[in-house]
């Protein structure tokens, strides 16, 4: 506590239990990229950061931790810069805070798209990162560099973050929101949610459906060998509107025989 109000607010950079194969390249990249920008930082090492045996890291601007609750350190910092897992990017953004996702692998890349679609923060991949990339998304997200975000103009004027038919077309206006004003309202909207519910309501959809295509593929079965079961009806075809049975007489070849004496006319 005393670090983050010794002077500006700090950014939080951390990437969790990611395993790095250059954890030492990947702390200096963060070491520099502080020093180059004059911000100071909050580094959680977590499992993939080198330690100050192979990297100087310098206690002035960068306070190093092991771990601590998101939900209130990130209430705490101007900006975070995570990996984008789905828990840490729905806290970094329940904080109402610009974010900087660094994707690794798996959905982080996802996570990373829609942080930047949204108009929240940054996308990078941690395979093609540098200095000059991290210190550029760095810099966008505290200096809150303005970012045009598409938005629609329903007809009552309110703004909506999806597209609004208006008669025949769709009315799309471009605005200028920055991303801090973006994140914050990402956290309005998240914090009107009533998550669980909704997750407790698609599962018990999801188990309805599954039980009703059960119930079918069952009545399916049940119907296909009961007609297996009766004779002559696994090769009963139509033919010029009459039912024409394949039959095998005793002493015949089989073949294919006329309307049955009860159909005769």
């Amino acid at each position: 506590m005393e670090f983050i109000q010794a002077g500006d607010p700090p950014v939080y950079i951390g990437f969790g239990s990611i395993v790095t194969d250059d954890p030492a390249g990947l702390t200096r990249i963060i070491v520099d990229a502080i020093k180059a920008t004059g911000y100071r930082a909050i580094l959680a090492k977590g499992w993939g950061l080198g330690d100050e045996d192979t990297v100087e890291i310098p206690s002035d601007c960068i306070f190093q931790i092991k771990s601590c609750p998101h939900d209130w350190l990130f209430s705490q910092v101007r900006a975070v810069c995570h990996h984008g897992g789905a828990g840490t990017t729905a806290a970094s953004l329940l904080a109402g805070r610009p974010t900087m996702i660094v994707g690794f692998f798996g959905d982080q890349f996802f996570w990373g798209q829609r942080v930047r679609d949204l108009g929240a923060g940054v996308a990078l991949r941690a395979s093609t990162l540098t200095l000059e990339s991290f210190t550029a998304g760095l810099r966008t997200i505290v200096e809150d560099t303005n970012m045009a975000v598409r938005l629609s103009l329903s007809l009552s004027l309110s703004l909506s973050l999806s597209r609004c038919r208006i008669l025949c077309g769709t009315l799309t206006v471009t605005l200028l929101m920055s991303h801090q004003k973006k994140a914050k309202e990402i956290s309005r909207v998240l914090r009107s949610e009533h998550g669980t519910q909704v997750a407790v309501d698609v599962i018990h959809s999801h188990i309805a459906e599954f039980e009703k295509n059960q119930r079918i593929s069952e009545s399916s079965e049940a119907i296909a060998a009961s007609i297996r079961g009766q004779p002559g009806l696994g090769s009963v075809a139509p033919a010029s509107g009459r039912l024409m049975t394949r039959t095998t007489s005793p002493g015949s070849s089989p073949g294919v025989s006329g309307p049955p004496p009860d159909l005769v006319q």
